[in-house]
């Protein structure tokens, strides 16, 4: 998939794209929830400042969003504020961020590059689930991670894409969008292997 974040309203301006895929067998309810890794291939391309390779604005994975318009959802991204930045993984209900967790990037940004991004959920087997989820940034051999525990799961069930831009002209390239699934298996469950 690829489109275009084009800046007509001046350098204060922030646009937003995004896109979802509702699956109804994941999400939900937490206790009948599945674990999922959702995984993505990158690649940003920006005019804005001087500096050539500067990107300009969040590009990250979506998960458990509670409708097409992200009302609430979780959003593993990075931020390239230079050549480096921040990988980040938050938590927003109606819009608002009530979770955060960010960590300096090691892998450098360059206009050229694919990167890739996955972010993984994990349901902690008991009566309250938790949610661990971990986002991956990923270049050649090198990998950036952040994770997140979150004791009170969102019950969305749309996973995709999301990218920001905070000045200039955008072009954002994404690819390979997977969503996989793995039962959470609880005590006392049996399991059958044949």
């Amino acid at each position: 998939m690829h489109y275009n974040l084009l800046n007509g309203a001046g350098a204060t301006a922030t646009l937003y794209g995004w896109a979802t895929v509702d699956f109804q067998d994941l999400g939900g309810i937490p206790t009948d929830s599945r674990n999922f890794i959702t995984q993505i291939s990158m690649l940003a391309k920006s005019s804005v400042t001087t500096i050539t390779n500067k990107p300009g604005g969040f590009q990250g994975i979506c998960a458990l969003a509670s409708d097409a318009d992200l009302g609430s959802y979780y959003y593993g991204r990075v931020y390239f504020t230079n050549y480096v930045g921040n990988v980040i993984l938050s938590k927003f209900v109606d819009g608002v961020e009530s979770l955060i967790v960010t960590t300096p990037t090691t892998i450098v940004f360059d206009r050229a590059r694919t990167y890739n991004m996955s972010l993984i959920g994990s349901y902690t087997p008991r009566a309250n689930p938790a949610l661990t989820l971990t986002y991956n940034l990923v270049y050649n051999n090198e990998t950036n991670t952040v994770t997140l525990v979150d004791e009170h799961p969102l019950s969305g069930t749309r996973f995709g894409y999301r990218s920001c831009n905070n000045s200039g002209t955008m072009q954002v390239y994404w690819d390979n969008l997977r969503v996989s699934s793995t039962a959470v298996i609880h005590p006392g469950t049996i399991v059958v292997i044949n």
